[in-house]
């Protein structure tokens, strides 16, 4: 058990230094390359454009392709290429030779200028003019240096086995290796008679930079390559490879993104627009759009928590404030990720800590399973609609609490209802109200044994889910994060002998 606290604010910074503000440097240093160059924007496009069409996935020869038609390595998605150029309307005459519908005359490039990252990341990379510009600043001490400090990169782009170099780095891996061997070959050679500290067959340590490596003598499709997987934008592609793993070290050590920021800053010339930025990052200012893009951050990084219960590889239990409060939610982590620091070593958490999480463990790794096992039981149609009539004459306006006989008790019974859980319980779809947390399934199950009348055994059914329902509800509620010797062994005993009861006994509803 690995717990981290996402809070939205902590979020919203990472967000902003890895997305939003490197985003705003790289269209900055395009602009700026546009001045240098004497140029529009809307004119590099449109002298690109055949170059960038043909770097599409899927794309074939064209009206301007030459009668033997040159292949492209395929590095552009159509998202980047439709958030740069658009289908005419104004001149829909042309008629392609090659008989495409979409073809490369029929486009021209976007008015609007400024891209996401993802767009800006793929112009930088994918017009070779720009790369080399941008490669003057990175390579300030020479390229050759650039390739020996990014070696290691360059090296798990090509080989994915952990290295001796290997002891605090967490590699984004990927489909296929990005870097060929014969690549690789062409920027360094294996030295004789090395061995490696981690008796590995193939390791970064045993080769060394070839002489005389020159940027301009390397073809157009190795130079993406290495500034892909090395320096400012390496680090960008590892983040958006993996955000939410990244995420989770950032909160331990973020000097390594900063100092990208810094690198990407550094390229620029504006140094008002540099001081801007760097402000602009520590401002801890949040509004509602931030809080919004948090939440749908989350939920695009976020797995699917039905895969992170019966997936049995190492995970991360991660605590998530939401729309619908404190969540512990369970992400999948590689076997070869370094863990943070402090999830690795409990060096510095009282007994009173440990006490806490192990109880927050226990309703999500322990209870959880259980209750939605019950929950999941078959339940006759007619009798969840009664349910969700009750719960829907209580929530609206007109059912009037004062007409009832003990309107406190009624009162007692309610329960808040989120956007997202009306939306959910009151769905057509019969599936989808199942699909719900612990503090719903519980309140469910409780109404469903009320509306089939008391007996003995379904009080007593009642009576552990209220166990259950107020320890759940002291945890969440808690401001401390700590829970005292004796508190704990009472939870922990009431755990066991709740679980022990409702895993055995059917909860019929």
């Amino acid at each position: 058990m690995n717990p981290i606290n996402i809070n939205t604010k902590t979020l919203c910074t990472f967000i902003k230094i890895s997305e939003r503000q490197p985003a705003m440097i790289l269209n900055k240093l395009i602009s700026e390359y546009c001045s240098f160059k004497n140029i529009t924007i809307e004119k590099l496009l449109k002298q690109e454009q055949h170059q960038l069409y043909h770097k599409r996935i899927d794309t074939k020869s064209c009206c301007r392709c030459p009668p033997k038609f040159a292949t492209y390595d395929k590095f552009i998605t159509d998202k980047q290429w439709n958030a740069l150029y658009e289908l005419t309307t104004v001149d829909t005459s042309h008629i392609c030779r090659s008989k495409q519908m979409e073809c490369n005359e029929r486009f021209v490039p976007k008015s609007k200028q400024t891209y996401n990252l993802s767009v800006a990341k793929a112009l930088i990379l994918n017009i070779p003019d720009i790369l080399t510009y941008m490669k003057d600043f990175l390579c300030v001490s020479g390229f050759d240096k650039f390739l020996m400090q990014n070696q290691h990169e360059l090296f798990h782009s090509m080989i994915e086995e952990r290295c001796c170099k290997c002891c605090n780095m967490y590699r984004v891996h990927t489909e296929k290796p990005l870097i060929e061997v014969t690549e690789w070959n062409k920027l360094f050679m294996k030295k004789d008679n090395v061995p490696c500290k981690s008796d590995s067959t193939e390791c970064c340590c045993q080769y060394a930079l070839r002489n005389n490596v020159r940027y301009k003598h390397i073809d157009e499709k190795l130079v993406y390559k290495i500034f892909y997987v090395s320096g400012p934008i390496g680090v960008l592609n590892k983040i958006e490879g993996d955000a939410l793993l990244c995420f989770v070290s950032w909160t331990v050590d973020d000097q390594p993104l900063q100092r990208t920021l810094q690198e990407l800053l550094n390229m620029i010339k504006d140094k008002t627009f540099c001081t801007d930025i760097s402000r602009s990052t520590l401002s801890p200012d949040l509004n509602r759009s931030d809080e919004n893009e948090a939440l749908k951050w989350m939920s695009m990084h976020l797995p699917p928590q039905n895969e992170a219960l019966e997936n049995v590889e190492p995970s991360l239990q991660i605590f998530v404030h939401d729309r619908d409060g404190l969540n512990v939610k369970s992400i999948h982590i590689p076997e070869d990720f370094s863990m943070p620091r402090r999830t690795r070593k409990f060096t510095d958490i009282t007994t009173e800590e440990n006490n806490f999480l192990v109880v927050v463990h226990g309703l999500s790794t322990i209870v959880y399973p259980v209750i939605k096992i019950q929950f999941d039981k078959p339940c006759p149609e007619e009798v969840f609609k009664k349910i969700r009539t009750k719960i829907y004459e209580e929530k609206t306006a007109e059912y009037n609490k004062d007409s009832h006989k003990d309107a406190n008790k009624c009162r007692k019974k309610r329960i808040y209802l989120t956007h997202n859980k009306k939306q959910q319980l009151f769905s057509d779809n019969k599936d989808e109200p199942k699909n719900l947390d612990l503090k719903w399934m519980i309140y469910i199950l409780k109404r469903g044994i009320q509306e089939e009348g008391k007996t003995e055994a379904k009080k007593s059914n009642i009576d552990q889910l209220n166990v259950i329902d107020n320890i759940r509800r002291e945890i969440v509620q808690s401001s401390s994060g700590v829970l005292k010797d004796s508190r704990f062994k009472d939870i922990m005993y009431s755990i066991r002998k709740v679980g022990s009861k409702i895993s055995c006994t059917a909860l019929e509803r």
